[in-house]
């Protein structure tokens, strides 16, 4: 199963860490990033969460949620799950699944 969109591998590369969906924004428009070596345009927000929606669904990423405990800040909402929560309220991060097929698609 690949991402669907060529966006969908330079949304997966931004994300270094667990991220939200502005941190990505930023780093998938840097002008070092490989999105804008090779397209020389700004993605939109909305172009990134629509990225980010579908790598969700595909299980590719998953939304994590901050929880209240010091050796585990972050808590799986589960594999292909986007909670009904603000956006805000979301972090993202690339599943072991999902790095392989980053790792397959940049070699």
């Amino acid at each position: 199963m690949n991402p669907g969109e060529p966006i969908d591998y330079h949304v997966m590369e931004a994300m270094l860490d667990v991220e939200r969906l502005d941190e990505i924004v930023a780093q998938v428009n840097a002008e070092d990033s490989w999105w804008f070596m090779n397209y020389e345009r700004a993605l939109q927000r909305g172009e990134v969460l629509a990225s980010l929606m579908r790598l969700v669904k595909k299980g590719l990423v998953e939304v994590l949620l901050e929880v209240d405990d010091d050796a585990d800040p972050f808590k799986s909402c589960g594999p292909g799950v986007w909670p009904n929560v603000p956006l805000a309220e979301m972090h993202f991060e690339v599943t072991g699944r999902g790095l392989v097929r980053l790792l397959n698609w940049i070699r």
